[in-house]
């Protein structure tokens, strides 16, 4: 069992490691090609955005939901990019703009 743990984690390590050196340089060399690489990158940051606005908005994300709060979440980040990753400048932005 814990050989197949081992396995699984050094596989998934060895896809980590190409897809962040992949990301890095700017040359595929393992199984995504550069653009596909910049879009799970890009999916990833919008997530990761979007999960870091639903603790301090809950009581929004109660009122509309979860799937419009998202839409809502990722439009809003698409329309009004940060340039600044400072996560309370970016929710006292979020909410001026709701």
């Amino acid at each position: 069992m814990k050989l197949k743990k081992r396995k699984k984690y050094s596989i998934l390590k060895a896809v980590q490691t190409t897809f962040s050196s992949d990301v890095i340089n700017d040359q595929a060399q393992g199984d995504f090609n550069a653009a596909e690489l910049i879009q799970i990158y890009r999916n990833h940051y919008i997530l990761s955005l979007i999960d870091a606005l639903k603790p301090s908005y809950s009581c929004i994300l109660r009122l509309v939901g979860e799937d419009f709060f998202k839409l809502w979440a990722k439009n809003y980040i698409s329309v009004y990019p940060h340039l600044v990753l400072v996560i309370c400048k970016i929710m006292a932005s979020f909410l001026l703009n709701f």
